[in-house]
């Protein structure tokens, strides 16, 4: 009778353990509190010694686990989700988009709750966007700007679980370890400048003009830049910015992460970047450096900040880099989007090393793909960076679902009151009404909950995801995208060396306004063979040439369902094809000399 309730026990010691860690603490806090309850429980040393010896031999048993995103990237293997995590798994119950306070926000530890979500997306790798406790002062939104960070070494305390014994820091640290459990990295992101607060509280760190005022990015109202520079004629850099940066890689190293997304990294000199990296991979050589910066153009130009410089910043250390996926959309032909891939293949010519590029066909700073041709649209970019060489699939919360970021709340002004849910929304829906009928503009929304800054507006960018405020899970009416995503990174995994190692064979089509995007991936005499229609809004046609096609090549579509209908017909050296909009397509075909039938091809250089 004496441990016949020793099961209990473990229970408890168990949830103890949890909470307090593994330590020789727990297990004396687990002998005090698991005081029996029931007549036939007694706790001894050894009920408790039994435990902990259980838990070691565990932990022996469980593969520790080791970075390895450096390597994702240098092997294009990275599949990458950005996400915010206060708002990733918020619980929106009134339907107003925001986060009451009554609601689940966001945070680390239900964020774990979605990350089999991601595995099954074929995701192994996130970019958290900024975490930081954000700048309050001269504010943008409701609960600050993730872009605008009042300190850089504490975690926002809106992450923390009230309900978790533990600080934010370790329910992170949790975060990073569940991530790994299940082999997907952790990658966090460092901006590019300071919120208001850091800038007063850390002057020796910023910029000013001639004339003693802060150096402002163009375009923003609560950031600050830092200061590079100690002197910038002798190339002397700030050493107080740069140990600053090297305490933000040890701090979130030593928490678990495997890497940093860096912010405009165009806005310090290489010489900085070669320094922190260095110091990061001393720590640890798989550490992982992804560079905010374009191909060749500057994706937002502004007043005190230098233009794109690929090509230095991954000679600097970087492993991976944006491209030009971004405008995609803008692209009005086939020709413009293989001179983007060529560029970039010619590029690696010059780079030291294995450089990649990320699929940034969307990102937190463009609009909804959605915008730009619905669920269709997003299956098609999909497609496009799961079977593209050089490229590292990359995917914005929501996208999975067809979140167009449209928010009723946006641009308006917070009034909290104490009010029920449904009165508020009766409210706001009669507010709403009379701005669109009258000629005053109340632009008011009633929420129960007040601002956590000295801003009373619900700042947002039209059809981007929410920065600036406490709002809702990312969520669309379009499972379908996410199933795609599902389907398209197993087809990727099959085919996982041709994509990944493969040439890039830009094909020649007939059709006349150029909206057929056609291309091969060729390894070791497999061929694998991509064609899309680059247009969302009407049917395209085209002729194919493919050299070593035989007529009787069965045409089998191995691409997840998508788009509307298409027809592929197999003749001598090419095929000829009527594509439904937005319709993406992938064959297995036997061309095994197909790099030797007179196309041009292209392959990433050190792969």
């Amino acid at each position: 009778m004496q441990i016949q309730n020793n099961n209990n026990l473990f229970n408890k010691i168990s949830q103890k353990d949890v909470a307090m860690g593994a330590t020789q603490k727990a297990g004396e806090e687990a002998q005090e509190s698991a005081k029996p309850q029931y007549e036939n429980e007694v706790v001894t040393s050894d009920v408790v010694s039994a435990y902990f010896n259980v838990k070691k031999a565990e932990n022996k048993q469980t593969p520790q686990y080791e970075n390895n995103l450096r390597t994702k990237f240098q092997e294009n293997k990275a599949v990458i989700y950005a996400l915010i995590p206060r708002t990733f798994n918020a619980q929106d119950k009134d339907g107003n988009e925001l986060i009451g306070a009554n609601e689940q926000k966001g945070t680390f530890l239900n964020a774990i709750d979605r990350l089999d979500e991601l595995k099954s997306y074929g995701v192994n790798a996130l970019h958290i966007l900024p975490c930081y406790e954000p700048n309050t002062e001269q504010a943008m939104g409701t609960a600050g700007s993730i872009y605008s960070v009042a300190d850089f070494l504490q975690l926002d305390s809106h992450l923390d679980d009230k309900a978790d014994p533990r600080t934010v820091d370790e329910e992170f640290k949790q975060f990073t370890d569940e991530c790994h459990k299940r082999g997907i990295s952790v990658m966090i992101d460092i901006p590019g400048c300071a919120g208001i607060e850091l800038y007063n509280d850390r002057p020796e760190l910023m910029a000013k003009n001639p004339d003693g005022t802060p150096k402002i990015p163009q375009g923003w109202q609560d950031i600050r830049m830092f200061e590079v520079w100690e002197d910038k004629d002798k190339q002397k850099l700030n050493q107080a910015l740069v140990d600053y940066h090297k305490q933000i890689v040890d701090k979130y190293m030593d928490l678990g992460v495997d890497g940093f997304r860096v912010d405009v990294a165009r806005s310090k000199p290489t010489k900085f970047w070669v320094d922190v990296i260095s110091h990061a991979r001393a720590k640890n050589p798989e550490c992982a450096f992804l560079a905010e910066s374009y191909t060749y153009e500057d994706a937002s130009p502004m007043a005190n900040v230098a233009a794109d410089r690929p090509e230095d910043l991954l000679k600097a250390g970087f492993d991976s880099y944006y491209g030009q996926y971004h405008i995609f959309h803008e692209w009005p032909t086939a020709q413009e989007f293989h001179d983007n891939m060529i560029l970039n293949l010619e590029m690696s010519k010059n780079l030291p090393g294995a450089k990649s590029l990320i699929g940034s066909f969307a990102t937190h700073d463009d609009k909804s793909p959605m915008t730009h041709g619905g669920a269709d649209y997003c299956n098609l970019t999909t497609g496009l960076q799961e079977t593209l060489p050089m490229t590292n699939p990359y995917f914005v919360s929501g996208f999975e679902t067809g979140d167009e970021y449209k928010y009723d709340y946006t641009h308006k002004t917070n009034i909290a009151m104490p009010l029920n849910a449904e009165t508020r929304d009766k409210l706001n829906k009669a507010f709403s009404e009379f701005d669109k009928v009258s000629n005053k503009d109340l632009n008011v929304f009633i929420t129960d909950t007040k601002t956590n800054t000295d801003c009373n507006k619900f700042t947002a960018h039209a059809s981007q995801i929410d920065i600036f405020n406490a709002s809702t899970k990312p969520q669309g009416d379009h499972p379908e995208i996410g199933t795609f995503m599902t389907d398209m990174a197993k087809i990727r995994e099959k085919y996982e060396d041709v994509i990944t190692k493969g040439s890039y064979i830009p094909l020649q089509t007939t059709n006349k306004q150029d909206k057929v995007i056609a291309y091969a991936r060729h390894l070791n005499g497999k061929t694998l063979l991509i064609i899309a229609n680059k247009d969302t809004n009407g049917t395209q046609s085209a002729n194919i040439n493919i050299k070593g096609l035989k007529a009787e090549q069965q045409m089998v579509d191995i691409a997840p369902k998508n788009a509307g209908d298409a027809t592929v017909e197999s003749k001598e050296d090419n095929i000829s094809v009527k594509l439904s909009p937005a319709k993406f397509m992938m064959f297995e075909i036997d061309t095994p000399d197909i790099e030797k039938s007179g196309v041009k091809v292209y392959k990433q250089q050190n792969i």
